[in-house]
C-alpha cells in the first residue's frame, strides 16, 4: 500500500477535475444505499457545465503542457509559481453533507415556458402544487413540487442557474431515509446500479412534454411492486432533506466517491491514480469536517485546536498526510527521528484497519507530542475525534 501524499498536479488535469466535479457537485446524485435497493433519487440538469467540461477535453492535450502546480506539506491549497494566493482545491469539489429546502416565493426560472407545460400536465394527471422551493446549500437549483392524490408520488420539477432544460422525477419513499423513483438526467451521470428501485429516462422536454406519461407509468408500476409509504403535505421538505442526508451517510461510509463511480460519470474514460487520489482526498476532508462539527465535546473546545477524525473507510493515505504534515509543521522531531516515526505509522496504515492502526500508533509517539482520544461520534459513522498536541 503506497501512503505516500501525491506531490504534483498538472495544471491542465487540475482544471479539468475542477470543472468534472463541480458538475458532480451540482448534479448532487442521491443515490440511496440500503440493503435491497439503490437508488438515484435526483439529479441537476447540467448540460452547459457538461459542455464546459467537453471544451476543456479539447482543451486538454494544451494545458498538460502548461506549467506545473505542487501542493504545499499538508496537501489543502495548490500553489503555482505566479499565485498571489492559494487557490482553494475544495470549492464545490463535494456536495454539502446536508441540504434544507426552503419555500421561495418569487423563483427565477430560466425557462419558464417549459415549467410552465409541465405544471399543467401534472395538474391534469392528478397531482397537487406544493410549492417551489429553493436549497440554502445549493442556490444554483430551484424545484417546483407535486404530490399525487394518494400521497405516493412526490412530482418534481429541476432546474439549475445554467440555462439547461429542467427536467422531472417521480419520487416515492421506501422508508429509513431510502427513495424509489424514476428521472430524466442527462446521460453523464453516474449510472444506476443494479438492483436500483428506479429508472432513468432519456427525454428532453424543451420542446414537448412528451415521455412524461411513460414515465409515470413506470414509477406508478414501481410503486405498486413495493412498500411504499404516503408522503404528508407538510412533510415534503423532509422527504428530499432526509433521502439526501441517508445519500451522503453512505458516501460517508464508503470513505466519498469510488473510482469505478468517477470513470462511469466520465463515459468509462480512464482516470490516472493521481487524480483519483486528489478527488478522493477532497471527500476525505470533507467527511472529517462534518464528522468533527458532530462532537459537542468539539464544540467547548478554544478556536484553533488541529483535530482529525478517524473512521473505517479512511484512507490510509489521507491519514499519513494529516499526521505528517502536522509534524513537520511542529518542527519538534529532528529528520531522522520523524523519518523514522512515520515509518511506524506506514506499517501500521498496511497492517490494520485504520481506527486500530491511529490508536496503536499513538504510544508510538513521544508522550508530549501524542495526539489524544477527545470523543467518538457514533452517527451516521464510528468516528474517534483526536485532538492534536498544541504548541505556542
Amino acid at each position: 500500500m503506497n501512503v505516500d501524499g501525491h506531490t504534483q498536479v498538472r495544471s491542465g488535469e487540475t482544471l479539468f477535475f475542477k470543472i468534472v466535479f463541480s458538475v458532480l457537485a451540482f448534479i448532487g446524485a442521491v443515490v440511496v444505499l440500503g440493503i435491497l435497493a439503490i437508488v438515484v433519487l435526483y439529479l441537476l440538469l447540467v448540460r452547459r457545465v457538461t459542455e464546459r467540461v467537453r471544451r476543456s477535453l479539447e482543451e486538454f492535450e494544451e494545458l498538460e503542457n502548461a506549467r506545473g502546480r505542487t501542493i504545499d506539506a499538508v496537501g489543502s491549497h495548490l500553489i503555482g509559481e505566479d499565485d498571489s494566493e492559494p487557490v482553494d482545491r475544495w470549492e464545490a469539489d463535494v456536495p454539502p453533507m446536508r441540504i434544507h429546502l426552503v419555500p421561495a416565493n418569487a423563483v427565477r426560472w430560466i425557462d419558464i415556458a417549459v415549467v410552465d407545460r409541465i405544471s399543467v400536465w401534472l395538474a391534469r394527471h392528478d397531482f397537487h402544487l406544493q410549492g417551489d422551493f429553493e436549497l440554502v446549500e445549493m442556490a444554483n437549483e430551484r424545484l417546483r413540487v407535486y404530490l399525487s392524490s394518494d400521497k405516493l408520488l412526490v412530482a418534481a420539477i429541476r432546474q439549475d442557474d445554467f440555462g439547461n432544460t429542467p427536467y422531472v422525477e417521480f419520487c416515492f419513499d421506501l422508508g429509513a431515509g431510502q427513495r424509489g423513483g424514476v428521472s430524466n438526467p442527462p446521460p453523464d451521470t453516474i449510472p444506476l446500479p443494479q438492483g436500483a428501485v428506479g429508472r432513468h429516462f432519456n427525454y428532453d422536454f424543451e420542446a414537448s412534454v412528451r415521455g412524461l406519461s411513460k414515465m409515470l407509468d413506470c414509477a406508478r408500476t414501481l410503486v405498486a411492486e413495493n412498500r411504499v409509504l404516503p408522503v404528508p403535505n407538510d412533510g415534503i421538505q423532509r422527504f428530499f432533506e432526509e433521502a439526501h442526508a441517508a445519500e451522503m451517510n453512505t458516501r460517508i461510509a464508503h470513505g466519498g466517491l469510488m473510482r469505478y463511480e468517477l470513470e462511469a460519470a466520465l463515459g468509462g474514460r480512464r482516470l490516472a491514480s493521481v487524480d483519483v487520489d486528489e478527488i478522493q482526498w477532497n471527500w476525505q476532508e470533507a467527511i472529517e469536517q462534518f464528522l468533527v462539527a458532530q462532537s459537542v465535546r468539539v464544540m467547548e473546545l478554544d478556536d484553533g485546536e488541529d483535530i482529525f477524525a478517524v473512521y473505517d473507510a479512511s484512507r490510509s493515505s489521507f491519514l499519513f498526510d494529516r499526521v505528517q504534515g502536522f509534524y513537520e509543521d511542529l518542527d519538534e522531531f529532528e529528520t531522522d527521528q520523524l523519518k523514522s516515526v512515520l515509518g511506524e505509522l506506514e506499517i501500521m496504515l498496511q497492517r490494520f484497519s485504520p481506527r486500530e492502526a491511529m490508536a496503536r500508533f499513538r504510544p508510538l509517539l513521544p508522550e508530549a507530542l501524542r495526539y489524544d482520544l477527545i470523543d467518538q461520534v457514533r452517527t451516521p459513522v464510528v468516528a474517534d475525534l483526536y485532538l492534536l498536541p498544541h504548541y505556542e
